[in-house]
């Protein structure tokens, strides 16, 4: 899931919630962001919620690489 503010990742729990048979530890989520330094400020919060809760945490580090390139 990608994630922009902090209401979208209550808004994944909820969706989570009505599949009990998914394990959290599966479930990643990573931040929106189309340039390094927005996935760094979504990042820095969005890192320690996903540790908290028990998800994953995806940093999306093609966009860092390569930029905003499609097919990265």
């Amino acid at each position: 899931f990608v994630i922009d503010q902090p209401e979208d990742c209550d808004e994944v729990r909820q969706y989570l919630e009505q599949f009990p048979e998914i394990d959290p530890s599966r479930v990643l989520l990573m931040p929106q962001g189309t340039d390094a330094e927005q996935l760094r400020a979504v990042g820095a919060w969005l890192e320690p919620y996903c540790r908290q809760h028990g998800v994953g945490f995806c940093p999306r580090r093609q966009i860092e690489w390569f930029g905003l390139v499609r097919g990265t």
